[in-house]
């Protein structure tokens, strides 16, 4: 299973400038607790952001396109589609890591390539306008609400296909 897991403000901003431009604890736990354990995946600038490289507990793949670029404690690939590809035959094998759900963790570009592939999204509403320059795609018809836990400025919700 593939998921796309992401918070997105109400006009459907994700990041302004390399930040999440909100912060929310209770959000930040929500993604350790689901990701933990799992593969995840990310572009180099998600990647570059990070505060801790790699994410503890979880095995990273970075996409890039720049030839030579090294992520250490990471897997690099050339592309979405061959990261994915690794994650979902198990390579590299590593001793705690469940493979049968994979997470798609950002950024922008990633997350609109990563749309056909998602099998579930995890999202959560933060309802505020914020100002950015990277925007979460159209989450589409194709894609029905099966879970939401409100938790007044935000809301954690659950979309399959």
């Amino acid at each position: 299973m593939i998921v796309v897991i992401a918070a997105v403000s109400e006009d459907g901003y994700i990041g302004k400038g390399g930040k999440i431009p909100w912060s929310i604890p209770e959000d930040l736990r929500r993604f350790r607790e689901l990701t933990m354990g799992h593969p995840v995946i990310m572009g180099r600038k998600t990647w570059e952001s990070l505060p801790r490289k790699p994410l503890d507990g979880r095995l990273n793949y970075v996409v890039t396109r720049q030839r030579g670029y090294r992520a250490p404690g990471a897997v690099v690939s050339r592309s979405l589609e061959h990261a994915i590809m690794m994650a979902e035959s198990g390579e590299p094998l590593e001793e705690g890591i469940d493979y049968r759900k994979i997470y798609i963790i950002g950024g922008g570009e990633i997350y609109r390539q990563a749309m056909e592939y998602a099998d579930r999204l995890e999202i959560t509403l933060v309802r505020r306008k914020v100002s950015g320059d990277v925007k979460f795609p159209e989450v589409g018809e194709e894609w029905k609400e099966v879970a939401r836990v409100e938790r007044g400025e935000y809301a954690f919700i659950t979309y399959e296909q």
